[in-house]
């Protein structure tokens, strides 16, 4: 994505505007797109709409988004809440509030320090996750996997009572995996290191394992 048109999309206060090819789309109040945006900047604050795929170099959410398509961020960071109805690919997404995506979610690097749903696969070389509550992907995968919860042990056991604070996954798969506070059925990796407070089913691992007393694994094996 190198050449864009001159113009640009500025929604100040309520206001809504038809999709096409832009240079910076930026929305502050409430505003709605009709149909397919690309642009080389986004930046969303207060309430905003995509009535369908979002593609952008760099995109900044503040606030409350929806986008009712796909969306490819080369760069994104999500400080609000966001729903995404498609799928969701970039090469670097940093997440600090809330999103939803009900298709996949592919990247090169995916940090979170926030709160995430995603209804089908978590895929990135790297993936560093720091839970502030309960997290959930139907797979996790990548090279590197890191898990682990923000706070102190006393206060995530007292949270632990009133909420859910773990990191919830089918499967989790990679060559090096770092878990704390996870629940998966199955772990699988080269190099497993399962912290405190994780539930797993399965592990099965290629060149080391450790388990810390705290937490519960049903079955282990050395593939």
């Amino acid at each position: 994505m190198n050449d864009y048109p001159s113009g640009d999309i500025r929604i100040n206060g309520i206001a809504s505007s038809n999709g096409g090819s832009f240079r910076q789309v930026s929305i502050d109040g409430m505003g709605t797109i009709h149909g397919d945006v690309t642009c080389m900047e986004i930046s969303c604050n207060g309430t905003s709409k995509v009535e369908g795929n979002l593609r952008s170099e760099r995109a900044s959410i503040n606030g409350i988004a929806k986008i009712k398509g796909a969306a490819h961020a080369d760069q994104l960071r999500i400080d609000g809440k966001v729903t995404i109805q498609g799928k969701l690919t970039g090469e670097d997404i940093q997440v600090n509030g809330h999103i939803k995506i009900h298709g996949n979610c592919e990247a090169e690097r995916f940090e979170s320090n926030g709160i995430f749903i995603i209804q089908g696969m978590l895929n990135a070389d790297i993936i560093e996750i720091t839970a502030q509550g309960g997290c959930s992907a139907h797979e996790i995968v990548g090279e590197q996997i890191t898990i682990k919860h923000a706070g102190s042990q006393f206060m995530t056991k007292l949270l632990g009572v009133f909420m859910n604070t773990h990191v919830t996954a089918t499967t989790i798969e990679g060559d090096y995996i770092s878990l704390e506070h996870a629940t998966a059925t199955v772990v699988r990796g080269g190099r497993i290191s399962i912290g405190p407070d994780c539930i797993i089913e399965r592990v099965e691992y290629k060149d080391e394992l450790h388990i810390h007393p705290s937490s519960k694994v049903k079955y282990h094996t050395q593939i």
